[in-house]
Order: C-alpha cells, then structure tokens, then sequence
C-alpha cells in the first residue's frame, strides 16, 4: 500500500474517533456543570434616579465549550445608549461576577443568585475607588411572546409623503421576507430599517422594543455630520477653504513637528498622517486637542488613509472660526432647517465640545432627513442648508483605500459599490459601528435607513447582507 493510501486508512480511524472524544467532552461539560446554564438568559432591571428613568437589559449566553459572553442594553430615559460588553464571567452557583467594559469606568458586578434562580442579586464595584458601589439586582425575563408574521403595510408619518412599496417599484414580498428575518434576530440586534423612495416615505418599521420617539446613537455617522458642518461653515465664509491648514482655527499653539502642513482636508479624509494606535473601538477615544496635536505625523499628509479619531479637531475649527458653540452651530444652520427637534450630542470628557468622532443621538426618522439632504443636493423642503458644490465634492471619492476594493473615502462619508437583490449600485453612505447607516443611491433615487445594537455580536455589517438578499427593485 502506497504512503497515500496508509494516510486514508488512519485517517479513516482516527477522525471518528477524535470527533467522538470532542462530543462526548462536551456532554461531560454540559453534565458536570448542571447549574451553570441558570445564568444564561436575559435578566432585566429598571431603576429610578431624580431625574431620569434607566432600564438595563443584560443577555448572557456560551459557546459549545461553556465559556459565557454577554452585552447589556441601556435605555436611558428611553434613550437607547450603545451596547456594554460583559466578559470574564465566573458562575459557581449561587456565587457569581462578572466585569462590566464600560468605555468611560469599567466596573465589577458580584453577587448571589437567589434559590429558585430567577434573581440575580449584586452590586457594582467601580475600578475607580472614588465611586461608591451601587445595588443592582436583575430578574430574569422568559421570553414567551410569539412573532406574528409581518405582513406589509404603507406607513403613515406626518413629516413625510407615504407611499405603498409597490407604486414606488419594490417588491413587497421582497420587504415582508426581510421584516420578517429582522424580527427573529437573523440579523443580530437591528433597531429600525426606514426606506424613502422618489419623495416618499414606504417602509419604517422599529424592533428590539425600540420607537420612532427614541433618540439613538449613531456612532461615526457623527463623522458624516460633522462634515455637513464644514461645508456650511465654508458655504458662509467662516472658513475660506478645505485648503486651509488647520492649526489657523486651533487656539493650542502646542504641536508635534509636521501638524503645520495638516490641513482641513486632510482632517476630513482620514489622511493628516498622524501616529495613531491601532484599536477596535476608536469611535471610544477621547483626547484633548492638546493629546491629539502632541501626536507625531508618521506620513505625509494627503498620501494614506488612516481611519482614527484626529478629526476631533474640526469641533475646534468650527467652534473658533464661526465664534459659536459647536452645538450652537448645529442648531442654527443643521438640525433646526431640518427638522430634527430632539437630539443629543455628548461631550467630550476633557473638552468643552461635542464629540465629532461618534455621540450624537438622533432618531431614525431624523437620520433619514439627512440622507434627504444628501440626495437633493442639499436642498431640504425647498431650503438650501449647504450648497450643492459641497455635497458633490464631499460625497465623492477623495481618496481610495486599497483594501477595499469598491468602497473608498469621501469627506467623513463612504463612497461605493453596494450590492443589492437586483445588482451593484453606486452609493453615497455614512456608517456608525454596530449597523447604524444611511445607504443613498442616487441612481435609483432611494435611501435606505438602519440602526442597531450590533456592536460585539460580529453582525455591525448586517444592513449590507440585509440589501443584498432583499432589496429588489421591479
């Protein structure tokens, strides 16, 4: 027998085996932990504060080898604020901990389950020795609730012009099947999907507990904002150019060697050259003007893309080119023209401004208003917010990025191929972690709205699998 043929013959023998050994392993684990499973599940709470009203929803689960995984939702005074990941959970029933990734002050949850294993009762112990330790204690919630099959309606909403999904040229099939596997979590966590097609609106639907009212985080959408900001500031002369180099409009003189050939638009394409740490969560990162400027510049600005957190300069920029608060500015000449009456736009720690880089909170309805702008050239209900030169020139590729092989880089927007059920299409998109997007095609005169809470399941591109399988135009 040839050395091939021997290879098949142990291999023949020894897979099954291994395999056997691997499951049966597993039973053993599943066995031997008996009342390790009572942790798993969603557990809830609801907590009342002077002011406001917090609930937390914490859902834990493990993989086939026992190692538990969770994420918490908070909704804030019915605000939902972005997903918490839980990790290093240890369960010895009835004693168990766990560690809270809170981006601001991680924090340790311990405590006791109660005897018939419906309570979850601890306290919070902050890393910070400063902050007292709070009482939590979570109830387990079954969920039993049965999902009714969707079955597809025009949706009625006063700010807009509705129409039925067929009379705008889409498969109403199409969108009953995708509502349908939105709502048993095929595609993770999705909060809202609204579609606006040639003026009018004909889908919004909301899931996950989530409402119209809410306020949601966008994440790096912020990034996308900001950019309309610039080009307003431009459009009014506050600023005279993207060209102009941007330690002019910085009051910290203080600078690493080579941020005085930075310029705005460098900012705005990701390409000012600065030394920035790898990490998985930027839209987190919260430096002073001072920490960013104290940064080397690695590259020569304008010759690579780099996505980071540097563009929390431009909060600056236009808080001292226009002589107005950052959030004032928005105010006045963004989210006042638009409509947007309701929104929050979180602080930096260390600054006096907005965070550009990914906590301003709008909800979905609102996104979509942006989306409008974009696609009417700026024009929004016959008003011209920002020129249409600014969203031509922003809106297109500005500078490509060699991994991606059909999507490249605007000025905070993402220009590309995306695909669909009935082909690939030119789009003008922002895009906020954990599905948050607002897909523009032009060409098909349609914008397509997401948000989610997708940020630690490995689905926060989600919204791209969900129009490709989905989104079919008659």
């Amino acid at each position: 027998m040839n050395k091939i043929g021997e290879w098949k013959m142990i291999n023949c023998k020894i897979i099954p085996k291994f395999i056997s050994i691997v499951l049966f392993s597993i039973l053993l684990l599943s066995c031997a932990n008996g009342d390790q499973k009572a942790i798993l599940g969603r557990w809830e709470t609801t907590t009342k504060h002077d002011d406001r009203e917090d609930t937390y929803i914490f859902k834990i689960d493990q993989d086939i080898w026992g190692k538990k995984f969770g994420t918490i939702t908070t909704y804030m005074n019915g605000n939902l604020l972005p997903a918490t990941r839980i990790s290093k959970i240890e369960f010895d029933y009835p004693h168990f901990s766990m560690i809270i990734e809170n981006p601001t002050v991680p924090l340790k949850y311990t405590g006791k389950m109660n005897d018939d294993k419906t309570k979850l009762i601890g306290k919070f112990d902050y890393i910070n020795p400063n902050i007292a330790s709070v009482n939590l204690t979570l109830t387990k919630n079954v969920v039993t609730r049965r999902i009714e099959e969707y079955i597809y309606q025009k949706p009625e909403n006063r700010e807009f012009v509705c129409n039925s999904a067929s009379n705008a040229g889409l498969d109403e099939v199409a969108l009953e099947d995708m509502i349908n596997s939105v709502r048993k979590n095929k595609y993770g966590l999705m909060n809202s999907i609204l579609i606006f097609k040639n003026n009018s609106l004909i889908l919004e639907e909301y899931f996950g507990g989530f409402r119209r009212d809410m306020l949601h985080q966008t994440q790096s959408i912020t990034k996308s904002v900001t950019s309309l900001l610039i080009g307003i500031a431009i459009d009014k002369g506050f600023i005279q150019s993207v060209d102009d180099k941007a330690l002019n409009y910085l009051s910290k003189t203080d600078h690493a060697e080579g941020w005085e050939d930075v310029t705005i638009k460098h900012l705005l394409t990701m390409t000012s050259g600065v030394e920035w740490k790898k990490s998985n969560n930027i839209w987190r990162n919260d430096e002073t003007i001072t920490e960013i400027l104290s940064k080397s510049i690695e590259n020569e600005p304008g010759s690579r893309f780099r996505y980071n957190s540097a563009m929390q300069l431009l909060a600056e920029v236009l808080a001292n080119a226009s002589g107005e608060k950052l959030e004032v500015f928005a105010e006045n000449y963004l989210f006042h023209p638009l409509g947007i009456k309701e929104y929050q736009w979180t602080k930096s720690n260390k600054n006096d401004y907005p965070l550009c880089t990914g906590s301003l909170q709008l909800k979905s309805v609102d996104l979509l208003k942006i989306g409008i702008l974009v696609l009417q050239n700026g024009n929004y209900h016959e008003i011209q917010i920002v020129s249409k030169d600014w969203i031509k020139e922003s809106t297109s590729v500005q500078i490509e990025i060699p991994k991606n092989k059909e999507q490249h880089y605007g000025y905070l927007w993402w220009r590309g191929k995306v695909q669909t059920k009935s082909g690939d299409f030119d789009t003008i998109f922002a895009h906020g972690h954990g599905s948050q997007f607002i897909f523009v095609i032009p060409e098909n005169n349609i914008i397509i709205v997401t948000t989610g809470n997708n940020l630690y399941n490995k689905k926060r591109l989600a919204p791209f699998k969900i129009l490709k399988k989905y989104l079919k135009l008659i």
